[in-house]
């Protein structure tokens, strides 16, 4: 099996030089777990939702216009295949995002969008290189450079202990990995979120 036979998403239909345009994109993402962590929190979730409403704006647009419109066709090529018809990838981070800001602690809503900021640019660009065992349409080999980037970059998040962060990027890894349909970055740091939060509540009132 070639290494790029499969992406983080399945089969390919974008290709590697895109891919890593797209995942360049991703990491610059990373500004949204900054909000959330630097602002308070009703800030952060206007910020949040303002940025939501410009992306769905460009859903609305990208849905409409024909892909080959001049000075479009290049942001276009971007997208999947799977994007067509639906929300992008950024808007549904950017919703993931805005619920977090409001209903998740600082701690918690940061670490939960850097796993899926991270984690996703691991493991599309290493799957998609050096993936050659499938996964549930994914590879191992992208699942574990996923947890890794996530366990490598859990130091920017301050407040949660190792023993807190470790579980929750094991969960962030596999909540990725499953075949559901709904968008991972959505899943993903919500399920890390509702994780994170219900250990927090456990150990508060059973070891303390």
């Amino acid at each position: 099996m070639k290494p790029e036979t499969f992406s983080r998403d399945g089969l390919t239909d974008i290709s590697y030089s895109t891919e890593i345009r797209r995942k360049l994109i991703h990491l610059s993402s990373l500004w949204i777990p900054a909000a959330v962590w630097y602002l308070p929190k009703v800030a952060a979730a206007w910020i949040l939702g303002i940025a939501l409403l410009v992306s769905l704006g460009v859903d609305i647009v990208r849905h409409v216009l024909p892909a080959n419109t001049a000075g479009w066709r290049h942001l276009t090529a971007l997208f999947r295949i799977r994007e067509k018809g639906t929300l992008s990838g950024s808007s549904f981070l950017l919703l993931a995002a805005f619920f977090l800001a409001l209903f998740f602690s600082r701690e918690t809503a940061a670490l939960s969008l850097v796993y899926i900021v991270v984690g996703d640019v691991g493991g599309a660009l290493i799957g998609r290189r050096f993936g050659r065992h499938p996964l549930f349409g994914k590879t191992w080999e992208g699942s574990l450079a996923f947890f890794l980037a996530c366990i490598i970059f859990s130091p920017l998040v301050l407040g949660l202990p190792l023993w807190g962060k470790l579980p929750a990027a094991v969960v962030a890894t596999i909540i990725e990995v499953l075949p559901v349909k709904l968008d991972d970055n959505l899943t993903v740091p919500l399920g890390t979120a509702c994780f994170l939060t219900l250990l927090t509540w456990a150990t508060t009132k059973y070891l303390t």
